[in-house]
């Protein structure tokens, strides 16, 4: 649900358009990104979402008795792998501007 407002782009592409059919050209640069940006937090967040999943359901089958999860701690671990997943993209996004910049800088 979250990566549904970059569908719209997928299809045009897909269908043979070249652009965003909710983008302007002015804007296109920033639209695209934003989008990029979105499928890419999305991505990462549903691998990290399932990883901590599937730790906790390791835990729960190794030491069954041991192990009691409240819902808090579920909640804990989603926010977690969804606050790497923004971390991660954000550290993508400066090393990209800062290579930008030495680009334009040669």
């Amino acid at each position: 649900l979250s990566s549904a407002p970059s569908c719209p782009s997928w299809l045009s592409w897909a269908l043979g358009g070249t652009s965003t059919p909710w983008v302007s050209s002015s804007d296109a640069g920033l639209g695209c990104r934003l989008l990029f940006s979105l499928d890419l937090i999305t991505l990462h967040a549903s691998i990290y979402t399932l990883t901590a999943m599937s730790l906790d359901r390791y835990r729960a089958v190794a030491n069954p008795l041991g192990t009691s999860s409240s819902p808090s701690s579920g909640l804990l671990r989603v926010g977690l792998a969804w606050g790497l997943a923004v971390a991660l993209k954000m550290a993508r996004e400066r090393e990209t501007v800062r290579k930008r910049g030495l680009a334009r800088e040669s």
